[in-house]
């Protein structure tokens, strides 16, 4: 609260994530959804971003493993829902020092009207199936 004012987002659009599990191996996919519920006025998603990001736990310095970007234009329709599936790859070159990584799925929708919304998801990566 500032100033004793509270920003509120009603009527604005927006999204869910999920993904099909929490535990992934180095060369598989990532499979989920982003679910957009549009807000009170018609909408359309632009474009989606999906970066996976690993963090070093010891020196703490953050690399962006793999990105990808979709173009995309959906029309978000005031209060309904939209299923967007989505596949993203988890490379192999992460297998050196994967222990000392903490990993982050970081993904940006994209609207023509209005502001972008992003959601950051921890996941855990094996080096073994």
């Amino acid at each position: 609260m500032l100033n004793g004012m509270m920003k509120m987002n009603i009527g604005l659009p927006k999204a869910t994530i999920q993904l099909d599990k929490k535990v992934y191996t180095v060369g598989n996919n990532i499979n989920g959804n982003i679910e957009v519920k549009g807000g009170l006025l018609k909408n359309k998603v632009k474009r989606y971003d999906l970066d996976l990001i690993g963090t070093d736990t010891k020196s703490l310095k953050e690399e962006t493993i793999n990105s990808q970007t979709v173009l995309f234009t959906y029309s978000s329709l005031p209060n309904k829902s939209e299923i967007i599936p989505f596949l993203f790859y988890i490379p192999e070159s992460i297998n050196k020092g994967i222990n000392s990584f903490q990993y982050t799925l970081i993904i940006r929708i994209v609207f023509e009207n209005s502001k972008s919304i992003t959601q950051c998801l921890p996941i855990i990566i094996n080096d073994e199936p």
